[in-house]
């Protein structure tokens, strides 16, 4: 047996909570915006004194060129962010399903056991760089790194 239904809800709910927390990525995002439109300001900075003024060819390609791939990692970096803010999203959406799910068995005037909680899961694969694997029956999986 469980124990305290209630309280393993409760238990759970914190897990969701920790798992899909993304105020740790908007803050980055942020602070990548930032940082890109000030790079993106450079960048037109940089043109428009070329187009206005005589510069050193080789010295605007130069400073351009370091500016741009600047500008494009930290492109990259904000779209690896939003794909681990949409992975958060989807885990949430699996988890609270879950959750959801254990709920119903008060609705159903079931006992709150091992077997009824594991019922919904189909097997977990644990791997050796660290990645647990809990797969569903309903077809969902979801990564969690130890």
């Amino acid at each position: 047996m469980l124990g305290n239904r209630d309280e393993i809800i409760e238990a759970y709910e914190e897990v969701i909570a920790a798992l899909t927390d993304t105020a740790d990525l908007d803050a980055e995002q942020e602070t990548l915006e930032n940082e890109s439109e000030v790079v993106l300001g450079l960048i037109q900075k940089i043109i428009s004194e070329n187009a206005q003024t005589a510069m050193d060819q080789e010295e605007y390609n130069r400073r351009y060129n370091e500016l741009a791939d600047h500008y494009e990692k930290l492109k990259k970096k904000l779209e690896a962010l939003e794909q681990e803010r949409d992975d958060r999203e989807y885990k949430s959406t699996v988890l609270s399903g879950f959750l959801f799910e254990m709920m119903e068995f008060e609705y159903l005037d079931a006992e709150f056991t091992d077997a009824r909680c594991i019922a919904m899961l189909d097997h977990v694969s644990i791997y050796a760089d660290g990645r647990m694997v809990y797969s569903f029956l309903n077809g969902s999986d979801i990564t969690v790194m130890l």
